[in-house]
């Protein structure tokens, strides 16, 4: 007899957990418990299993850096914050063990699968709910995104917590349903900000479940009850989102970019972008225009979206249809891993997850047998998991899409899917010819739709070399960089025109003093990809480095090609152009610099010598008075400082014993070695009448010039020598 046929008897009875529920939780723990634990035994050859990679990195990064050295920066916010501060509090206790969250997330992971049959239970019948939650157990996608160091697993767990909280919520009003519901609804949002329009949404469905039950009346202390719930999360987020970013939050900044990359004119290229120097070029483009702030930042790309979808309405659309094909193709769409690429370190994903040409199973047989389900059950399909199946991919799909992004939705299609199984069996044993032809083709329809298109640009990229490109720069972030260039190496022989790896090779070789062979991987990435541009910026540091400054600057200028906005390339510029003796050049790329990175100390101390140089000396003043205001006891800064101060043709605009006083600070800092400072404090000394002081400053100075071999400090040391011995400055 199938498991779905007969009345559901548990509908009249005490709906209290009875010894059948109890066993069908442990069952589905345990199953999903097993399949877990062999997963993560089946995919420990895997190199990233112990090394997270790119988002994973980023999160472990934060994470360690909170437990390791109590730092709570703004990249805390950058993403979701909840994630970081989760690992943060596994790691304190394990003592950062990355095993530990793996283990903790597939408990995490089986808990879902007991979720998701509590709520197929309490919708449809124990049965339905008992499949639902076996689905969950075995659906290989959702454990693969459990082990990796992502948000996803939490997600899910939330998607479910929250149907179920509403729904309990709503035949149950208590205290304790409703401060939980605003809790995890706090919790989810910060997990996933894309919860919010759900979250609100069916905090609305409760107000409109109370107006028809007339309760309406009773319904305010239930919300402030929610409220409340809800501000113990976002408070303590909020006020820590103040002492990281300077204004109070709980969402991250990385909404605004995040709304852009899949809505702008090339979205489609957008989206697939890799991490890399495409990558730095795209998050570099506020730049150009000035802006600076992670603010400015967030607002100049969500302007930029909202402008193109005003704009061009038309191009929004089709973007959309896009990542709606995205959202339901019966494919993993990757982002920054693809799980197809994992499959060749475990057996169990070889099992659960592949593709043949456009079909891709599991989620192509998920959600035709969900789609059934719907078509079926819609009657029986309460508000808030409508809601959940509307609302959250329609979020999903306005930024963009990723496998891992509608991984939140897949417990819920368990349920539905389920439901579409019960729907089958019920209509094949009554023989409802009608109804099995109709569900039938719906569930042919819905397979074939979910893989007619594509394939996306997304998956048509090589994942194989990228993975060993991003654990070539995990391991060289660790330190390891003999095993990061094995990496690299790997990656090359799997694409030999990665343009990033030979960058990243060139800079590790650059590091161990290998500069020549460094400059061959530089042009290796500049001839793959010849606006490369921070290839043409290191070559351009060796090469003056090397004192080949025409080199050095064809090569910046080849950066401000392709980044015209780079305050780094334009100060290194300007300081080529300096030593040629170009100061008009000079000061100009030094003014664009600090033009587009206002904080720029170097540039404004670079400004202020080539302004000395070129006499304007109440300019250059003020760029050293910045320079210090950034990056206080800088002894180049307040050298330049003091000799303005010190030797300033306007005798009112000078300060001799302020000079000493900053001449003797970068005396100290560079414990009284350094030629130039000696120089300078030694015309402070002079400039107050100290002569004896700044003749055996000069001498000191001298001695130190003479060592270097550098003839020409020491010949202008010598003459300033012998005014001090004459009680003279100039």
């Amino acid at each position: 007899m199938s498991i779905f046929s007969g009345r559901d008897k548990e509908k009249t009875q005490n709906p209290s957990l009875n010894q059948s529920n109890i066993r069908y939780i442990i069952l589905i723990f345990l199953l999903a418990i097993v399949i877990r634990g062999l997963y993560l035994i089946d995919s420990s050859d895997n190199p990233t299993f112990h090394v997270p990679v790119v988002d994973s990195r980023t999160y472990d990064q934060i994470a360690r850096e909170i437990v390791d050295k109590g730092n709570l920066t703004r990249d805390l916010f950058w993403q979701p914050p909840f994630y970081p501060l989760f690992l943060s509090l596994i790691y304190l206790f394990s003592k950062g063990s990355i095993l530990s969250i793996k283990v903790f997330q597939m408990i995490l992971g089986g808990l879902t699968c007991v979720l998701v049959y509590s709520l197929g239970r309490k919708i449809f019948n124990k049965r339905i709910g008992l499949l639902a939650g076996i689905i969950a157990a075995l659906y290989l996608p959702l454990i693969f995104f459990e082990g990796e160091l992502l948000a996803t697993g939490w997600a899910a767990f939330w998607s479910v917590v929250l149907v179920l909280g509403f729904l309990s919520t709503a035949e149950k009003p208590g205290f304790v349903n409703c401060f939980l519901l605003g809790f995890s609804g706090a919790l989810s949002i910060i997990t996933r900000p894309v919860f919010l329009p759900f979250f609100i949404a069916c905090c609305i469905w409760l107000i409109i479940q109370a107006s028809r039950r007339k309760t309406l009346k009773r319904l305010l202390p239930k919300a402030i009850l929610i409220t409340a719930g809800f501000l113990a999360v976002s408070l303590p987020v909020g006020l820590l989102g103040y002492y990281t970013t300077g204004k109070i939050r709980i969402l991250p900044f990385s909404g605004g970019i995040n709304f852009y990359i899949g809505n702008n004119p090339d979205y489609k290229k957008t989206i697939a972008l890799r991490p890399g120097h495409g990558w730095e070029k795209f998050i570099g483009l506020p730049q150009k225009y000035g802006i600076n702030s992670i603010y400015e930042k967030e607002k100049f790309y969500r302007d930029q979206a909202i402008s193109y979808a005003v704009n061009e309405p038309v191009n929004f659309t089709k973007g959309l249809l896009y990542k709606t094909a995205q959202f339901f193709s019966s494919r993993e769409i990757p982002r920054n891993i693809n799980i197809y690429s994992l499959r060749k370190w475990s057996k169990l994903l070889r099992i659960g997850v592949w593709k043949a040409k456009r079909f891709g199973f599991p989620f192509g047989i998920l959600l035709s047998l969900a789609v059934v389900g719907t078509v079926y059950w819609w009657r029986k399909i309460p508000g808030p998991l409508w809601l959940l199946m509307v609302l959250y991919p329609a979020s999903i799909i306005l930024i963009f899409v990723a496998s891992r992004y509608r991984m939140p939705i897949v417990p819920s299609m368990c349920i539905m899917a389920s439901g579409g199984c019960a729907a089958l069996c019920q209509i094949v044993k009554k023989q409802e010819w009608a109804k099995i032809v109709t569900l039938s083709a719906v569930f042919l329809l819905v397979v074939v739709a979910s893989s007619a298109f594509g394939p996306f640009h997304e998956e048509q990229l090589n994942y194989d070399a990228e993975l060993y490109y991003f654990l070539g720069v995990a391991l060289e972030e660790r330190g390891q960089t003999d095993r990061a260039k094995e990496a690299y190496r790997e990656a090359i022989r799997l694409k030999p025109d990665y343009a990033d790896v030979y960058y990243n090779l060139g800079v590790i070789i650059a590091e161990e003093g290998g500069l020549e062979e460094a400059m061959k991987y530089y042009r290796r990435a500049i001839e793959i990809d010849p606006d490369y541009s921070t290839a043409h910026y290191n070559l351009g540091t060796l090469f003056q480095s090397q004192g080949k400054l025409d080199e050095a600057i064809w090569h910046y200028y080849q950066t401000l090609r392709v980044q015209p906005y780079d305050a780094y390339a334009h100060n290194n510029l300007g300081n080529a152009l300096r030593r040629q003796g170009k100061l008009a050049e000079a000061i100009r790329h030094y003014r664009l610099a600090l033009q587009f990175k206002p904080d720029y100390d170097l540039a404004h101390n670079n400004l202020g010598y080539a302004l000395f140089r070129q006499g304007d000396l109440d300019m250059a003043s003020g760029h050293f008075q910045k320079a210090l205001d950034l990056k206080p006891f800088w002894p180049p800064a307040l050298i330049g400082l003091a000799r303005i101060l010190a030797t300033h043709p306007d005798r009112d605009k000078r300060d001799p014993e302020k000079a000493v006083f900053l001449a003797t600070k970068a005396a100290e800092l560079t414990k009284y070695k350094e030629s130039r400072v000696l120089n300078i404090l030694a015309m402070a000394y002079a400039a107050t009448g100290q002569f004896p002081q700044a003749e055996s400053t000069a001498k000191k100075a001298l001695e130190l010039s003479l060592a270097a071999q550098n003839s020409g400090l020491a010949a202008e040391i010598r003459k300033r020598l012998e005014l001090y011995k004459k009680g003279e400055t100039e």
